[in-house]
């Protein structure tokens, strides 16, 4: 034994070798003589390569695609509105706004049609109907005391085209009698009132007043003017909708509609 660890301590002194590369060298002959004894050279194993490959991938996939679905989230949509249906079916509709509608109630002429006009908020997305104290209050308008917290929130402004062009405001009211006291209250300014918003041709309201007349078996009141001729007028139909125009035709056809099942919104 002395013998062969002199023989050894020589050899590597003679060499030039340290003990570290002899111990490697020996481990490297026992990995090559387990290969051999295990069938050959070691087989490279595809699960540890391919297995973090496809991971890598798969997380990759998903990150991308949880961008774009953030990104589609983040992206605004156009806002989407729908109109309140009006109470009666117009043989048309054309959107204007509280500056325009004037000018599409003194448009042109037609045989007996009515045209609904619904005025659209466009400050506001998505655009929506002006409501009732909107509408009033665009004009300076100041009903009777509670009388537009008595209405409901739409309206509908119409025109109708006969024989001239008739300006419409029909409303749902929520109590018949406290709408019904309030418009009294009102008669006394409601001239001067609608005169900014419907074209009444009269030179003066003072000696002016409102008068009961029967119209279609309903009851309406209607100012008349210095010649006799009618210029305003409001009536209640069924005791649900306040209707306000300058013209007994139109009042007649707005009665007309309410009475048909053809007309109502469903």
């Amino acid at each position: 034994m002395r013998t062969f660890r002199s023989d050894s301590a020589k050899y590597v002194k003679e060499k030039g070798i340290s003990l570290i590369d002899v111990a490697a060298s020996q481990s490297k002959q026992r990995t090559l003589l387990r290969d051999e004894k295990n069938g050959g050279s070691r087989k490279i194993n595809f699960k540890t390569i391919i297995l973090p490959i496809v991971a890598v991938l798969v997380l990759a996939g998903a990150g991308v695609g949880g961008f774009f679905i953030f990104k589609n989230l983040q992206k605004p949509e156009t806002p989407v509105y729908v109109l309140p249906k009006p109470p009666i079916i117009a043989d048309e509709e054309i959107e204007t706004t509280l500056s325009g509608f004037q000018k599409l109630i003194e448009g042109p002429v037609k045989t007996n049609r009515l045209i609904y006009l619904p005025i659209i908020k466009q400050s506001e997305e998505p655009k929506r109907l002006v409501t009732v104290r909107e509408f009033f209050n665009n004009f300076g308008i100041t009903p009777a005391s509670g009388l537009v917290g008595d209405f409901e929130n739409n309206f509908m402004l119409s025109v109708f085209r006969s024989t001239q062009n008739w300006p419409i405001l029909i409303f749902k009211v929520k109590s018949y009698d406290k709408t019904f006291a309030g418009m009294i209250r009102w008669e006394r300014d409601m001239p001067a009132d609608f005169k900014k918003i419907f074209p009444i041709e009269t030179q003066s309201f003072k000696d002016l007043s409102f008068a009961d007349k029967e119209i279609k078996n309903q009851d309406a009141r209607v100012l008349y003017d210095e010649a006799g001729e009618p210029v305003l007028m409001y009536s209640f139909f069924n005791r649900n909708y306040l209707i306000i125009t300058t013209s007994e035709d139109a009042l007649k056809e707005i009665f007309r509609r309410f009475s048909l099942s053809q007309y109502l919104s469903r």
